[in-house]
């Protein structure tokens, strides 16, 4: 006789298990069947002792069929239903979802985890009543799958660039596996927020890498103590956070950090980063174009600046620098930066290069809007742009020629 029944909720991402015949005076251990929650298979356990003390835990189904250094985040919970009263039932499966509920990675190590605490049901037996029932218990298990790493088809998977080379993409968004830890970092604290933004936009996957870095950096900027925070970084904060909310996407996380920080530098002293004179000296670009000359073979080792480029992004960069060597030098060199914003300058700069190199006919209004709001944060608050301006004036001209011809044919026709 099977020992549980189940049934799933495809839109809630719940599991439903109803255990018969559980042992009124000895320790078991019973699995549920396999289950699907987030694209990846799941099974529920549970160790109860004389129908009292119960132990929940989920684990990864399959696990040890699953391609090497596969990773799972995952945010979890067990609810036990009482099937006498709905009211008593609604205060107890609060209690039980917010004392389980625990978040996890799981992999090839770890891939059972149990609950936050155990549950003690002799206590809510005793007062309450149907959360046994003839030997029964229904327990109900919630996930929210945030990240899975390895498996084809789920939210990020590594693509193998020949040799030991290797690029992980995320939403899409090409990464390079020492960009990985940012990403895991947004994902984890603003997984909403994160998702949203990666499917909901339509912009180019460099400047998708650029706001992550420019978050990232910038948050990272402000996990400093606060006299050590200058005001001049305050105010690349504070201007990242209005460029970003109002051109792609709501931050208001970021905004209750900076007015937090702001609180912080005004109880303590400010500071102003004197600029070591030494790091404003230029360098001859050659180098850095030598560099990705020569690593144009290796994917795993396009280094500019000490930034770390994919070789689709080699063309952009190297127009960059080969056109305006100066500015690259002064900017990579001369600036306070943090390392992390200075790449995410890079990608929103190439980005915004690779969606102007489009025939004017399928770049959208809303796509060139996008590129002179990004033009004007970059050169109002670091460096000077001008020649990307005039790129941005002669691609309006080319749409606005292309308009005219597709009006002027519409006419001929009539």
């Amino acid at each position: 006789m099977d020992s549980s029944s189940s049934t799933r909720d495809p839109v809630a991402n719940k599991y439903t298990w109803l255990i018969n015949n559980l042992p009124p005076f000895r320790t078991q251990t019973i699995w549920s069947d396999p289950f699907v929650i987030g694209g990846c298979r799941w099974r529920a356990k549970v160790q109860s002792k004389a129908m009292t003390i119960v132990n929940l835990y989920l684990a990864v189904d399959g696990a040890e069929d699953l391609p090497l250094g596969w990773r799972r985040l995952a945010k979890f919970s067990f609810t036990i239903l009482n099937r006498y009263s709905k009211v008593k039932a609604c205060h107890l499966e609060e209690y039980f979802r917010v004392s389980t509920e625990k978040q996890a990675w799981f992999d090839v190590k770890n891939h059972t985890h149990s609950g936050a605490t155990p549950i003690n049901l002799g206590p809510f037996q005793s007062k309450y009543g149907g959360l046994v029932r003839d030997g029964q218990v229904k327990i109900v298990v919630e996930i929210k799958l945030i990240l899975d790493f390895g498996e084809d088809g789920y939210v990020c998977k590594a693509i193998n660039l020949g040799g030991d080379d290797e690029r992980i993409d995320v939403y899409g968004i090409p990464l390079l596996p020492q960009e990985v830890p940012y990403m895991r970092l947004f994902l984890e604290n603003h997984p909403d927020t994160a998702s949203s933004f990666m499917l909901g936009t339509d912009l180019d996957p460099c400047m998708k890498r650029g706001f992550l870095y420019l978050l990232t950096g910038v948050l990272d900027s402000l996990s400093k103590p606060p006299q050590e925070i200058s005001k001049s970084c305050f105010d690349r904060a504070r201007a990242s956070l209005v460029f970003i909310r109002d051109a792609w996407f709501e931050v208001d996380w970021f905004e209750q950090t900076l007015d937090y920080v702001a609180r912080q530098m005004e109880e303590g002293v400010v500071v102003e980063v004197a600029q070591d004179e030494d790091s404003c000296v230029s360098e001859d670009p050659n180098q850095h174009l030598e560099e990705i000359s020569l690593c144009e073979g290796d994917h795993s080792h396009i280094h500019v600046y000490g930034i770390p480029l994919l070789p689709s992004e080699v063309p952009a960069m190297r127009l960059f620098l080969e056109n305006h060597p100066d500015t690259a030098s002064s900017f990579m060199l001369g600036t306070d930066l943090d390392p992390c914003v200075k790449q995410a300058f890079l990608y929103l700069l190439t980005g915004l290069l690779d969606s102007l190199s489009k025939p004017p006919q399928e770049i959208s209004k809303s796509c060139f809007d996008r590129a002179r709001a990004t033009l004007v944060f970059i050169r109002d608050a670091w460096l000077e742009v001008d020649w990307v301006e005039q790129i941005l004036d002669n691609v309006a001209r080319e749409m606005e020629e292309c308009l005219e011809k597709v009006a002027r044919e519409e006419e001929e026709e009539i």
